[in-house]
């Protein structure tokens, strides 16, 4: 599910984020319990 480019995945014990903006880039951050990954559309798909 999407908001204005936010969409979130729970996978184990780590939330995998992908936040977009206008320009359709993201930010790659990694922090305890989030992890945010660049734009990709495979990231919409859960991590194997």
């Amino acid at each position: 599910m999407g908001l204005n480019g936010f969409s979130y995945k729970k996978n184990k014990e780590k939330i995998y984020v992908n936040i977009f903006n206008n320009a359709g880039i993201a930010l790659a951050v990694v922090s305890k319990d989030w992890v945010i990954y660049e734009a990709n559309p495979e990231f919409e798909q859960s991590p194997s």
